[in-house]
């Protein structure tokens, strides 16, 4: 499905930007801190699960729309929504539950933005649609019937754990990410004063 446009902005405030980027590159990499230890044996930390780093670029952007996203670019006092569209999903990320009863979310961009924007008054924008014991997602789905909170990222399971040792598959949807602006590089095209390429690159908070 071609890209026809993205919204951008404060959480629940975003602008919507008609643009279908010649390039698109997304990677919902996590955060970590590789290094080895005194044996030599590489060690690996992850401090957040998702945090993709984005870029977009193509060769037109009209006057109204290079302003649209400077003043986006200026604004410094929160994270801004990136929202591309509605059936993003992760499959059968592996957790290890709190209890039989309780999984908590991994901490990454895309429930920060569902935190954001439910503290702002609006609606969530991730939806666990499963949690399973195998990693094929095969048998029970034990979240059916349960309930999600955006503020702690607790997932409520409709039905309890065999056990609170076994490590759980999480699957889930969502629509986009909280981000920061780290490039807005427009140019100007020789004498067409109001057709500007641009290259943007946003960073998952």
């Amino acid at each position: 499905m071609a890209w026809v446009s993205f919204k951008l902005g404060r959480p629940g405030y975003e602008v919507t930007f008609d643009l279908n980027p010649n390039a698109v590159d997304m990677d919902p990499a996590p955060v970590e801190v590789v290094d080895t230890n005194l044996s030599g044996d590489l060690k690996r930390s992850v401090v957040k699960g998702m945090a993709p780093s984005i870029k977009l670029s193509s060769n037109y952007l009209t006057k109204a729309q290079l302003d649209a996203f400077w003043s986006l670019r200026m604004i410094d006092d929160t994270f801004l929504s990136f929202i591309v569209r509605d059936d993003l999903t992760v499959s059968l990320w592996p957790h290890l539950p709190q209890s039989v009863n309780t999984v908590i979310l991994k901490n990454n961009s895309a429930s920060r933005l569902s935190a954001a924007l439910v503290a702002g008054g609006f609606a969530s924008n991730l939806t666990i649609t499963g949690v399973f014991t195998a990693p094929d997602g095969s048998g029970t789905n034990y979240f059916t019937g349960g309930s999600y909170a955006d503020a702690t990222r607790a997932i409520t399971l409709g039905s309890p754990l065999p056990n609170a040792t076994q490590q759980v598959y999480v699957t889930f949807t969502y629509t986009g990410w909280l981000v920061h602006f780290t490039k807005f590089a427009p140019k100007a095209q020789g004498g067409l004063v109001d057709i500007f390429p641009y290259d943007i690159e946003l960073a998952g908070a």
